[in-house]
């Protein structure tokens, strides 16, 4: 049977064995041969002659080629998945990698004293679509030279783009995520990676380690990009928290049980928007199938009508299993969502 589409996969399993995987290809080749003459003395010329002989070696590695200043390469890093990891919450909010270029651009520059007075007028709401005017502004320096938000963002696409490829190579060497310091890394040239806070049985790892994402750690987020309408979430669900809120209630603790839920408190968990999600999966699928699936927990948002957003545990899609994700994003292209941890 042929391909009959451009997506259609022909593996049932894209990973060879690990004992294939143990025949690394490497050659060895002269690369120089040195003859070195000695004569005894004072007895009879007698020439000595001796060889030496040095080898390289040619490892077949293929790194990562793609033209940093070409626009599938901006295009690239603008759709990776961010996440921002809040300290104080213990949750990851998700966010565009277009938000990083974006930071990385307003910190050039505030770095040449620019007056922001001048920047351009951005009409669009979100990261990815103000790109669109970053590529076709002009700035000013302090030496009065001219430079273009295009150059901006192809100097942060290269910075960046070295972290994705960080990222892909750890997890890939040792299956570890790489954390960040948001701090670091607009103000300084080179940063160092984070350990993963101490996070076991999450779930999101699954995404995680088949499509690695930035992840950046700041102290605490503003408390705006957990509210919807200026509203916080809270979310009282699973069997365990239910126990905690009749303990509380029970010994007349009701403001520590209003305290409790009024911010996240998934340690570990990932709060963000369906449309990051979603592009999440697809950049997933093929490598690791995975599918989401109702927890227990879910958010609700604290409005009169007491609207409400699922919670999702991620699984790994089993062989033959034909589940998937769209019935999910259906007409939510930007609500809300919550990932915990499996359990």
């Amino acid at each position: 049977m042929d391909r009959d589409t451009p997506d259609a996969i022909i593996w049932d399993t894209i990973s060879p064995s690990t004992e294939f995987r143990k025949n690394v290809l490497v050659k060895y080749k002269v690369k120089e041969f040195q003859i070195q003459a000695q004569l005894s003395v004072p007895l009879a010329v007698t020439p000595q002659i001796c060889g030496a002989v040095t080898f390289a070696k040619d490892n077949y590695v293929i790194t990562n080629s793609i033209d940093q200043d070409s626009i599938i390469a901006m295009d690239l890093v603008a759709a990776a998945v961010l996440l921002i990891y809040d300290e104080s919450r213990g949750v990851h909010r998700t966010f565009d990698g277009a938000d990083l270029i974006e930071m990385c651009c307003i910190q050039s520059l505030r770095d040449i004293g620019y007056d922001f007075a001048y920047l351009p007028q951005f009409s669009n709401p979100d990261a990815l679509s103000r790109l669109q005017t970053w590529y076709y502004s002009n700035f000013v320096s302090l030496t009065r030279k001219y430079f273009t938000g295009d150059q901006l963002i192809r100097q942060a696409t290269r910075r960046i783009s070295e972290m994705i490829e960080a990222a892909r190579v750890a997890v890939r060497d040792n299956s570890t995520l790489p954390y960040w310091a948001l701090e670091d890394f607009l103000r300084t040239g080179s940063i160092q990676a984070f350990k993963p806070p101490r996070f076991q049985d999450t779930s999101w790892h699954i995404l995680a380690l088949a499509a690695p994402p930035i992840i950046l750690v700041v102290g605490e987020l503003k408390p705006d990009f957990f509210h919807e309408d200026g509203l916080p979430p809270s979310w009282p669900s699973s069997n365990a928290i239910s126990k905690i809120n009749t303990l509380l209630k029970s010994f007349g603790l009701g403001k520590v049980l209003q305290k409790y839920c009024a911010e996240p408190r998934a340690r570990g968990g990932i709060f963000g928007s369906h449309r990051t999600l979603r592009r999440w999966l697809i950049q997933v699928q093929s490598f690791s199938g995975a599918y989401l699936r109702p927890a227990d927990n879910h958010i609700v948002y604290n409005l009169p009508s007491s609207r409400c957003d699922c919670a999702y545990d991620v699984f790994p899609l089993q062989k033959g299993d034909n589940r998937d994700n769209k019935h999910l994003f259906g007409g939510c292209p930007n609500n809300g969502i919550l990932l915990l941890d499996g359990k």
